[in-house]
């Protein structure tokens, strides 16, 4: 009976059977774009805008980072901004955008292990949209800061990025503070964000080419 019901798995594209939370699984090259496909929007909205101000936003909400994505805040010209431009998790996983001593830092947390990218210096108090790129590729994946759609500092890490790029449970996306524990010990929350944060852009790299139809029904097989 196991092995009649393996074959119709397998005719009807029921593997792999995904249960629980694995930060490893993007690692499988076969896994990965399949992984991506069930968490995706199946409308093929990659692009979220939020505004500060209100509760955190719940994980399903936020585009899904597993094959990368790009993270922008949007803010108002000023001097002496420092703070969290916006989080998402905590110590255990997440990723956290913020200022310190005027320097754009985005710290990637897998697992427990942070990489960063901070810029090389204080940002210029003209500059108005801060944000990250990570650019997932075989063996990690790159961090760059972006500072008005420059690349002003870099780094990597070599763990697999989990799919959704959030933790467990959902803490949920902060916009101009964190919260709970941080997502590193390099600050502690809220760490409000001293400038004005006008909304914050969230687009996620499309690792689940076709149609809607054809997404939904992949999303379908997964769990």
């Amino acid at each position: 009976m196991q092995q009649e019901w393996a074959t119709e798995a397998e005719r009807n594209n029921v593997f792999p059977l995904l249960g629980g939370y694995d930060p490893a699984l993007p690692a499988d090259a076969n896994v990965a774009p399949r992984v991506s496909a069930a968490l995706a929007d199946p409308s093929g909205v990659k692009r979220r805008v939020f505004r500060p101000g209100g509760s955190p936003i719940t994980d399903e909400a936020l585009p899904k980072f597993g094959a990368g994505g790009t993270a922008v805040a949007h803010v108002e010209p000023g001097s002496n901004r420092n703070g969290v431009l916006c989080a998402v998790g905590d110590w255990t996983q997440g990723w956290a955008l913020y200022l310190a001593d005027g320097r754009l830092t985005c710290c990637i947390n897998v697992a427990g292990e942070e990489s960063y990218a901070t810029s090389a210096s204080a940002i210029d108090d003209a500059a108005t949209a801060l944000g990250f790129r990570i650019v997932v590729r075989e063996g990690g994946f790159d961090i760059e800061v972006l500072v008005d759609g420059d690349v002003v500092g870099a780094g990597s890490g070599t763990r697999p990025i989990p799919v959704g790029m959030q933790q467990v449970g959902g803490t949920g996306l902060c916009v101009g503070y964190d919260r709970g524990f941080p997502v590193t010990d390099r600050y502690e929350t809220p760490n409000t964000f001293t400038g004005t944060i006008r909304y914050v852009t969230m687009d996620a790299d499309d690792a689940s080419p076709g149609s809607p139809a054809a997404r939904i029904a992949q999303a379908l097989h997964e769990d």
